[in-house]
Parts: C-alpha cells; structure tokens; sequence
C-alpha cells in the first residue's frame, strides 16, 4: 500500500510540474512571439511611390504627389497626393482617391487611413462590395475578431446602396446608417426604396446576405381566382451558421389571414434538417374527397382551422450509421394544395416514418417505422419494420456469390374509410446464390437460385400461414459493335459506330399457393406460380462531332492574368438508341398487371396501378379482369432520336400486342434547345386514362426581350368532344438592366367536383443578384 500510495504522489506530483512547466513555456512563447510580431511591425517599412516624393525627416514624414500608390498589408491607396507619418502609420489622402482591399473598392475625396491598425474615414465615397454598389458621405472602416475569425466593418452614413452599375441607377436604398461585413452582411437602418428620385417604400430595417443569393424579405402582391386579393410577407428574422428561420404573415381576401415559420439548422456537420409551420383561419374552405368507389364529395363554403407542421431530420452517427426521421402533420387532405402549390406538385402526400440504418460492404440492418397520423389519406403502416440484408459477396474463392434479407414486420393498410382496412404481423427470409461468368468469351451469364419463406398472423382465405416461393433462372446480356467510315457534313456524322445489346433472362417461380389468399402489402407478397422469359433488345448508334468549348489559361509566364480562348473536343454522340422489351410465357396463365414486375419502366402511373390491384384484392376482388392470358406480355419500347444538334425527339409506349392496342405513351419532340429559341412539344396517353398534348416555346428577341408560350390539352374531359383547355400561359420578359420584369397571363382548369377556371394576370418584377426578391402585381 505504501508503494501504491508513494507512485500515486509522485504521479500526481509529476502531473502538477508537467502542467506548470506546460504553461510557462506557453507563456515565454507568446510573449517572445508578441514581442518578434511587434518587433516585426516596427521595423516593417512603408513604401511611397509616387511622380514626386518629398522625405520630411525632422518629422517622419513622407508627401507624395502626382500618382501616388501605397502597398501595404494587402491593403492598396492610391490617390493624387498621400502624406503618411512612417512612425504613427497614419496616411492622408487627396483628390481621386482609390482604396483597395480584397475584393472590395472605394473611390472618394478625401480619405485617412492608419496602416497599423487598419482604421479609416472616407468622405463623399463609391465603393464596391459585390453584388451592391455604394455611396456614403462619410464611411469609417474597422476591423474586428469573432471567434478567432478577424472581419472587416464598414458603417457609412447618408448613403445607398444598389445593383445598378448606372452613373445614376435606376433604383436604390437609401439609409441614414449602413453597417457592412464583406462576404457577410449588409445592415440598414431608416430605409427608403427609391425608383430614379422618386420615393416609392419605407423600411426602418433591412438586412442583405452577401454569402448567399437568399432575399431577407419578401413581399407578393396579387389577386387570384381561388384566394381573392393577397399579399404574401416572408421575412429573415434569424440567421447564423447554425440556424435559419424566416417568419410567414400572409392576407387573402377571400380566405382569411394566415402565418408560420420555416427554417433550417445544422448544428453539427452530421446533424442537419428543416422545418415549416403554417396555420390560417379559413372562411371560405372547399373540402374535395373522392372515395374508394369512385363517388366524389364536395363541401363549399366551410369555415376551417387549417394547419401543417413538417418537419425532417437528418443525422449521420457514424460512417455506418444514418439516421433518418419525417414529421408530417396536416388539417386536411388540401392544405398543401390550396396554399403551396409548388410543393405539392413535387409531393402530394408528405410520409411520417422514422429510420435508422447500418451499412457497410457485408451487411445492412435497418429499422423501419411508419406510422399514419393524417387519418383522410391512404398508408401502409409498418410498425415497426426491421430488416438484416447480407450484402452480395464471394463464398471464399469459389465463384459462387450469396446474399440474404431477413425481415419482420408490423403491417397495416389504413384507408380513409376505415373498415376496408387489413393488418397482420409479417415474418419473411430470402436467401439467393449466383454464379456469375463468361460463357464462351463474351456472354455475361449469372445462374442463380433463391428461396423465400414467408409467415403471417393473418391471412385472407385458408389455415396455412406459411407461404414459401422458389425461384430459379439466369441472366444473361453481350455487347458487340461495328465501326463505319461514314462522313457527310449535311449530317454532321464523322464515323458511324453501331452498338447491339442484347439481354436474355429466364425466371421459374413456383410457391405452395397464389396471392389471392394473403393480403397485399408489397411486393414480397405478389408472387404467382410462373414461369417466362424476358427479353430486350437494345440498338444504339453513334457518331463522333465536335463539341465548342472556353477554357482560360495564363497571359503569359510572368503574368498571372487570365485570356479566355476557345476550343472544341470530339464527343461521342448518341444518333439512335432503340429498346424493345418483353416477356414470353410457356404457357398460358392468368396474370394481372400488378405482379408483372420483371418488365422495368418509368411509367409515373406503375405504382398507382400496383397500389389500385391490392387495394381490390384487400376490398375482397382477388382479379381484375385481364386479358393477359397469352404466351406474349406487352411490349415495352423505348428511343431517342437525335439526328441534329437542334432536333430530337424521346418516345416510350406500352403496347398490347393481343388486343392490338395502346395502353401507355410519352412522346416529346425538342427542338434548336439554344440560349436564342427552344421549343418543346410532348404528348401523353394512359388507357382509360387522361390524353394530353402540351408544349412550350421560348424565343429570345435580343438582349432585352424574350417571350414564352405554353399550353396543355385534354382530349378525355368531360364536355369536351372536340378537346378541352387545360392550361395556356403567356410571358413577356423584359430585362431592366439589374431587374427583370416579366409580363405574365395564366389560364388554368382543374377539378374539384365541379370545372374550375383559374385566370390570372400579374407583372413580376425580379431582382437579378436576389431571385427571390420579386415584385408582383395584378391578378
């Protein structure tokens, strides 16, 4: 114990002098460090350049005249007569002055400015801090540190700033005192926003980013056909590294008057998301719904509290792990509609869900949860999900790769009406071995095995709960290509290289018994006794053209200025890319367009399809009449067609070749797609469906003016024999130099139990360097 006790005090003793030598060395260090700064500041001379120079030695004074220059601490003066005090680092300076620092300039009058500690006054000034411009009568500079971080201030009183480069600019904000932090912040106080002379609005504060193109207020006012007279108000209110949050106060005449607040924070660089919060006292609310019969229900003139709360979360724990978290919360199914339409046209039904993964090359085990709290919209709950996937990889050296998903779930389908909603408990593994490799030197060809077992609590129709599915087949795909000597300048072809890409893949499934007797909740539970093959085949045919491009390069060695030259570079080019896919069947079975999943495609309306089959199977009709009981499943084709630089044109359809008949397409033709003219033309038909035919065209007259057209028809509304008009838009934009005005009329039909027309026309004016500062006026 006394050894224990004596190493401990000598420990401790040890420890005690480390830390008092520690600080004294620290200590002899920034004092002798202080003491070479300040040495060094001393003896750090200033140098006068200048047509004449008069030394004044009894008083340590330098006077330059003529074309005066100072370079001094990456600071530049330069003006017609400069006197500077070598001691006291004070300068004086006269007629025409210029003072550079970085990327910013002033020009002014009279200016004093102190070398040493970097402290100035300006009188009668101009100055440069991109994107403004600015004037002061007097402008003082100082500088500061704030965590470490030493920053430049300007403060100037009975000045402006402004974007315009005019000598006298069409617009600016005048202030009694502006505070200004380069590449930071602009802040001004008793503002007045003047149009040439004439005053148009007071503010008595305003705050400008310079880091950002991100406007500090907003301010739309308008009239519409669904909210009446508006003005829409959104304001910066904080703003840091860490957290951003801008406050919302909207008025609609029809609607009422209505607020939140949104924003976003990173605390940390692993730990980021953002929020929104709105709520308006509605008095003229419409509430739309559409049911799982078909039958609408409109509501009119409702009086309403109408919220929305969302919030999203992002945190990355680890390399590994990732956790994931969205909170949406709303009043009613047409909130977000009704009032941000952007969004919902991005998202028309936000998720609640909370998720946390772990992933490396091995493994990833994820838990998943989804619950509903929005009871008008249709989920599928998990509650929770948790799932372990053993990522692909090679069994030792043998060739043979495995991989496995393990999952267990909570599962529930909630529809707005609650008693066609369906639960179980959901417990599934798959286990899959493949054997990847060349098969006569050129063929990609990967055999593989699988099997999933999968149980449930709950089933549709008979006792046995446990459903297994065995699947067995290939892949298989090779490349070949043949290169022509082709030229003709017409085409604008040099070299013509064909590329035939052709996939063959078979699949056998076979399980104990078919999905009409366990719910539908995913994928994992549309298997069918099956067996086909898929094929595609891909033709793709290239040319070689020159691309224009700028790149910049030195003036010379010893200069480190810039001179822009110009270049081209040979691109390969896609002329033709042509797809055709589809399966073939051995036998004649009944399938429904849900569980044929081995055909890949974009189509935007796939998962409402796949979603509108379980449903009815949930609603207790199994099968959807199909006439899918062939040996040939529809066609996919898929091609791009480019032959000129001003042309092309993308087309992708579903064909059914038994019924010889259309079921899905996109087409669009582009044309020129230059900063001088473009026009866009597409169309779009679904089976049972709507048919549409849109296009925009943009022409740019010249450097000031430019025009946009857009429409969009609807073949199948109803009323509308011979074609209804869905949308149509017209704008005119002019540029203003540092502003742009757009000039704009919108005609818009939608639905809501009833047709609904929309017209609006309104003038938006932007400003360049602040996007989202905008004006807009009219309806």
């Amino acid at each position: 114990m006394k050894n224990i006790s004596s190493n401990v005090r000598f420990a401790v003793c040890f420890f005690i002098i480390h830390l008092v030598l520690s600080i004294m060395t620290m200590s002899l260090s920034i004092v002798f460090a202080e003491d070479t700064a300040e040495s060094k500041k001393e003896l750090l001379p200033i140098q006068v350049n200048a047509d004449n120079v008069e030394y004044i030695k009894e008083k340590e004074i330098v006077r330059g005249t003529g074309d005066v220059v100072i370079n001094f601490k990456g600071v530049t003066l330069r003006a017609e007569q400069i006197t500077v005090n070598l001691v006291t680092k004070d300068a004086y300076a006269d007629g025409n002055v210029r003072f550079y620092q970085g990327d910013t300039l002033y020009t002014a009058d009279h200016a004093y400015y102190n070398f040493d500690s970097e402290v100035g006054r300006f009188e009668y000034t101009n100055g440069r801090f991109k994107p403004f411009y600015l004037f002061g009568s007097i402008v003082k500079k100082k500088d500061f540190t704030k965590e470490e971080t030493k920053y430049t201030e300007y403060h100037v009183e009975d000045g402006y700033i402004t974007t315009s480069d005019y000598i006298l600019p069409d617009y600016k904000l005048t202030a009694s005192s502006a505070r200004i932090i380069p590449n930071d912040k602009v802040l001004l106080k008793n503002i007045v926003l003047r149009l040439g002379k004439v005053p148009v609005f007071w503010f008595p504060f305003w705050y400008f980013p310079l880091n950002t193109a991100e406007a500090p207020f907003t301010s739309v006012p308008g009239k519409s056909g669904r909210w009446g007279y508006y003005l829409l108000n959104s304001a910066q209110i904080y703003r840091s590294e860490k957290l951003k949050v801008r406050a919302l106060l909207d008025w609609r005449s029809d609607r009422g008057a209505g607020g939140g607040a949104e924003g976003e924070y990173k605390f940390d660089p692993k730990a980021f998301g953002e929020f929104k919060t709105y709520f308006i006292k509605d008095r003229n609310f419409e509430e739309y719904d559409v049911k799982a019969d078909g039958t609408a229900r409109l509501r009119k003139d409702l009086k309403k509290d109408r919220f929305r709360v969302s919030w999203e979360h992002e945190h990355r724990v680890s390399p590994e792990i990732r956790m994931l978290s969205e909170l949406n919360v709303q009043s009613d199914k047409q909130i977000i509609d009704d009032f941000f339409k952007e969004e919902y046209g991005r998202q028309s039904q936000r998720p609640n869900f909370f998720d946390i993964t772990k992933a490396n090359e091995a493994y990833q085990f994820e838990f998943f949860a989804m619950p509903r709290f929005n009871s008008f919209f249709d989920v599928l709950e998990r509650l929770p999900e948790a799932s372990f996937t053993k990522k692909r990889n090679e069994v030792y050296d043998t060739g043979i790769f495995y991989e496995s998903d393990v999952r267990a779930g909570n599962y529930r389908f909630k529809f707005d009406a609650d008693e066609n909603d369906f639960d179980a408990l959901r417990f599934s593994t798959l286990h899959k071995a493949s054997m990847p490799f060349f098969l006569w030197d050129f063929m990609n060809f990967t055999p593989y095995l699988e099997g999933r077992t999968i149980s449930y609590s709950e089933m549709r129709a008979g006792s046995e709960k446990t459903r297994g599915v065995f699947a067995m087949g290939f892949d298989s795909s090779f490349r070949v290509s043949k290169i022509y000597n082709a030229e003709s300048e017409a085409w604008n072809i040099h070299g013509l290289r064909h590329i035939f890409e052709p996939a063959m893949d078979f699949r056998l499934v076979r399980t104990n018994y078919g999905p009409e007797r366990v719910y539908q909740f995913d994928q994992i539970d549309a298997p069918i006794h099956d067996t086909f093959v898929s094929f595609r085949f891909r033709n793709v045919l290239q040319t070689k053209r020159q691309k224009e491009r700028y790149y910049y390069v030195k003036k010379n060695e010893k200069s480190a200025e810039m001179v822009k030259h110009r270049g081209f570079d040979e691109v390969s080019v896609d002329l033709i890319d042509f797809s055709i896919s589809f399966d073939v069947f051995p036998s004649k079975a009944r399938r429904d367009t849900f569980s044929i999943g081995h055909i890949s495609s974009d189509f935007e309306n796939i998962s409402a399809m796949d979603f509108f089959f379980r449903r009815n199977i949930a609603l207790g009709s199994p099968f959807v009449r199909s006439t899918k009981d062939e040996y040939l499943s529809e066609l996919l084709v898929e091609m791009k067609f480019a032959p000129f630089e001003w042309f092309e044109t993308r087309v992708q359809y579903r064909y059914d070749p038994h019924d010889r008949q259309l079921e899905e397409l996109k087409w669009v033709f582009s044309f020129f797609n230059t900063d001088k003219i473009s026009w866009d033309i597409a169309t779009t038909f679904n089976l049972g469906g709507s048919t549409q035919l849109g296009h925009t065209f943009n022409y740019r007259f010249n450097a000031d003016w430019r025009v946009s057209i857009s429409h969009v028809l609807d073949f199948n509304r109803e009323n509308s024999a011979g074609g209804a008009r869905k949308l149509q838009r017209y704008v005119l934009v002019k540029d203003l130099h540092e502003w742009e005005m757009a000039l704009t009329y919108m005609d818009r039909g939608y639905e809501r139990g009833r047709e609904v027309v929309d017209r609006s026309f309104f003038v938006i004016f932007y400003l360049k360097d602040y996007p989202t500062v905008r004006f807009k006026v009219g309806n």
